[in-house]
């Protein structure tokens, strides 16, 4: 939700080259990339354990596409621009809004993200999942589930 979210990885980068670039989105993300996701399913998921079936059911192969990967990496490159240049407009938000995070996230900063997006909508509601990591709305889908309803009633 905001900026300054730390480097991003270099490849991010890279595969937007000119040269290196289709190297990196047509042959090595294909064959690397599925070899190194679980680690960083297993990341997403922390504390939980990820489901045995996640790859499959969230069709992660389909990250590995080579112009999948790419828009995912110019979007990655983008990211702390963005951010920082739409991050002022949250104040401006008139709608109900529901900020659901896990406590224990170690891809996204809690204390950064979630809390400060939260603080700066007006008509928000902020709800923290202690034990849960990046996947709250898989670990504790039914905190997601009354947040979603209590939106519903307010509009």
């Amino acid at each position: 939700s905001h900026g300054d979210v730390g480097p991003v990885k270099a490849y991010n980068h890279l595969a937007l080259q000119p040269v290196l670039g289709p190297l990196i989105t047509w042959v090595i993300a294909p064959l690397v990339g599925p070899w190194l996701a679980p680690a960083g399913v297993r990341a997403s998921f922390h504390p939980q354990t990820p489901p045995d079936d996640y790859a499959e059911t969230s069709e992660q192969a389909l990250l590995f596409r080579p112009d999948s990967f790419k828009s995912n990496c110019e979007d990655l490159s983008a990211v702390n621009r963005e951010l920082l240049e739409q991050q002022h407009r949250y104040p401006e938000l008139r709608l109900p809004v529901a900020v659901i995070a896990g406590v224990d996230d170690q891809v996204v900063s809690t204390g950064r993200h979630a809390e400060r997006l939260a603080a700066a909508i007006p008509d928000s509601r902020l709800a923290l999942a202690p034990g849960v990591g990046h996947m709250p709305h898989l670990a504790r889908p039914r905190l997601v589930a009354e947040h979603v309803a209590a939106l519903l009633e307010a509009s």
